[in-house]
């Protein structure tokens, strides 16, 4: 494998190293702390519910007050005159007040007076019997601690949630004694709930405790019963998330479940976050893999390319190789350098070798010419001895026969 491959390999694994990392820690790290902030939103959306419900309840005192601190309400639980009924508890004015029922309740508890209207058609309509037994069922509502003391909150009159408000008819100066309690009440139905919702931008969904279907509701109530002031967040989808609490009575006991709703805008940032994150970290690694390619290419692969077609020209044709350049003052131009002076060496080593060669042929030729000489005396030699034996035979045969013996002639 080629060094451009090896670095290519080894930037890929830093590179899909960095992205893993950076995709757990947006997923896990970043987008924790976006769903912590998007918990606080819901928390904080939760609460704008409660107390728009609240502010409900508070309007509906400050009406009160303005009827039950009044010496025309005082003197009318005095003498019931009907000129205070005809000028007073009419349709319109309870429509006006945007409120469902008046009740003046005497210092017995009993019913002296009541005015109904439905506020949908504007109409009055008869009382009925639940309001009418409202002191029997509820008797705290007229005990009051003095002439300041109210009871405002929810309370549950039948089938319906009723906003209540009760306070001690007294004079317009606020003085006693007390003569009666005078309640408001305004049914909190789907009518209420819309304008609440519009007035406040919110979106808002009441459950009775005592009658939930709904299981994403029994879940929030199985919540909320181990953690009673606490709020259940629950993600609707990814572009919804919703926050359950109770709603209290009077009595400060849960009445209802509220469900406030909000766009997930948080956690889709976070999402986003994490994603240009990521991305970021590709076009990063995308730019860092180029330039390192580029880099890894000029300053070591092509010299390290020149290094190898020098040596395989120093290897074919030695001594037509020249020096090689690859500049630089790193290991590369240091091993050209090493290169170069071998290169020096092995011309001077060739150029001896030659040297040797040369004079090794002019002595194998002096040498070649000694055995010539010596194989043309040696021949000559041979020829002498032959003849010396030829002679010797042919004396042989021409000397006579005798008893006596001739010494043959001998080579000198």
């Amino acid at each position: 494998m080629s060094i451009r491959r090896k670095l290519l390999l080894i930037h890929i694994v830093i590179f899909f190293s960095l992205l893993l990392t950076q995709f757990v820690s947006s997923r896990y790290l970043i987008l924790q702390q976006f769903s912590q902030l998007e918990a606080d939103d819901v928390k904080e959306n939760t609460n704008r519910g409660i107390n728009a419900i609240s502010n409900e309840v508070k309007s509906l005192n400050e009406k009160l007050y303005d009827w039950s601190v009044w010496d025309d309400s005082y003197q009318f639980m005095s003498d019931h005159n009907q000129q205070f009924i005809d000028a007073n508890l009419v349709e319109q004015g309870l429509v006006g007040l945007r409120i469902n029922f008046m009740l003046f309740i005497d210092l017995k508890g009993n019913l002296f007076e009541s005015k109904a209207v439905d506020l949908q058609s504007m109409k009055a309509i008869s009382l009925d019997d639940s309001l009418k037994g409202i002191i029997s069922n509820n008797p705290d509502l007229a005990k009051f601690s003095g002439v300041k003391d109210n009871h405002i909150g929810l309370i549950r009159i039948s089938d319906r949630i009723v906003l209540l408000a009760a306070r001690p008819i007294v004079t317009s100066d606020e003085q006693g004694p007390i003569r009666g309690t005078l309640i408001m009440g305004k049914n909190l139905d789907e009518q209420e709930l819309a304008g609440i919702q519009s007035s406040n931008l919110l979106s808002l969904k009441l459950v009775n405790v005592n009658n939930i279907s709904d299981d994403e509701f029994k879940l929030a109530n199985s919540y909320l019963i181990e953690n009673p002031n606490g709020v259940f967040i629950n993600p609707i989808d990814d572009n919804k998330i919703a926050g359950y609490t109770y709603l209290r009575d009077l009595n400060n006991k849960p009445l209802m479940i509220i469900r406030t709703d909000i766009e997930r805008n948080v956690f889709q940032h976070g999402l986003i976050s994490g994603y240009l994150n990521v991305g970021s970290i590709i076009i990063i690694g995308l730019i860092f893999g180029v330039m390192l390619l580029v880099l890894v290419e000029k300053t070591i692969s092509q010299r390290l390319e020149k290094l190898v077609t020098y040596a395989e020209d120093m290897t074919r044709h030695p001594s037509e190789t020249g020096k090689i350049e690859v500049g630089g003052k790193d290991e590369i131009s240091r091993v050209a350098v090493s290169l170069n002076s071998m290169v020096d060496k092995l011309k001077e080593y060739s150029s001896k070798l030659q040297q040797t060669n040369l004079e090794l042929e002019s002595k194998n030729q002096d040498l070649e010419a000694v055995n010539q000489a010596m194989t043309g005396r040696e021949q000559q030699m041979m020829e002498q001895k032959t003849e010396i034996v030829r002679l010797n035979q042919e004396a042989s045969k021409n000397q006579p026969t005798s008893t006596q013996s001739d010494q043959p002639v001998s080579a000198q």
